[in-house]
C-alpha cells in the first residue's frame, strides 16, 4: 500500500483531506472508517492488485501469489461436470486471474485507487464495495464463512498508520 502511495503522490492530499474531515466530525471510530470511502477504496484496490499474502508468501510460492485460498477435500467429491477430487486433495483458487479479469474490473491492470469508491456511488450498494466485503470476484481474504475472520479489524490499524 505504501508503494502505491509513494508511486502516486497525487492521491496523498485527497486521502489526507478525507481522513482529516471525517476525524474532525466522527473522531477515530468504526463509524468514521465507514465514512472514509476514498481510503477504503485505496486499500481495497491495493489488495486487489497485490493480494494479502505478502506475510505468507513463503507458504504459497506458486507463481508469485497467482493462486490462494487453499482448501483440503475432507471427503471424495465429484463436481456436476464429472471432475473428481479425491479426499485429501488441496485445491487452490486462481485469485490473480480473477482480480485481473476485465469482466469484473474494467481496465483491470491499471491502478485506479478510487475504483471502489466510484462503484459505491454508482451502484447504490455502499456496503458491497467496502474493503471488508468479500465477493466471488474479490478474494484476498477468502469468501463466505471461510473468509479471514479478522478482516473487519484490519483496516483500522492501516488507516491510523497512514495518518
Amino acid at each position: 500500500m505504501l508503494f502505491y502511495l509513494a508511486a502516486n503522490p497525487q492521491y496523498i492530499q485527497p486521502l489526507r483531506e478525507e481522513v482529516e474531515t471525517v476525524i474532525e466530525t466522527e473522531g477515530w471510530s468504526k463509524v468514521a472508517l465507514g465514512k472514509m470511502r476514498k481510503v477504503d477504496s485505496f486499500v481495497k484496490e491495493c489488495q486487489r492488485l497485490e493480494g494479502s499474502l505478502s506475510d505468507a508468501r513463503h507458504l504459497l510460492t506458486l507463481s508469485n501469489r497467482l493462486v490462494g485460498l487453499p482448501r483440503k477435500a475432507l471427503k471424495d467429491f465429484t463436481f456436476s461436470d464429472g471432475t473428481f477430487v479425491p479426499k485429501g486433495t488441496t485445491i487452490l483458487a486462481p485469485i490473480r486471474s480473477i482480480h485481473y479479469d476485465e469482466e469484473y474490473y474494467g481496465n483491470a491492470y491499471a491502478f485506479e485507487p478510487f475504483r471502489f469508491a466510484d462503484l459505491r456511488e454508482e451502484d447504490g450498494e455502499g456496503m458491497k464495495y467496502q474493503f471488508t466485503s468479500t465477493t466471488t470476484n474479490y478474494l484476498p481474504f477468502g469468501h463466505g464463512r471461510h473468509a479471514w475472520y479478522a478482516l473487519s479489524f484490519s483496516l483500522f490499524p492501516m488507516t491510523i498508520r497512514q495518518h
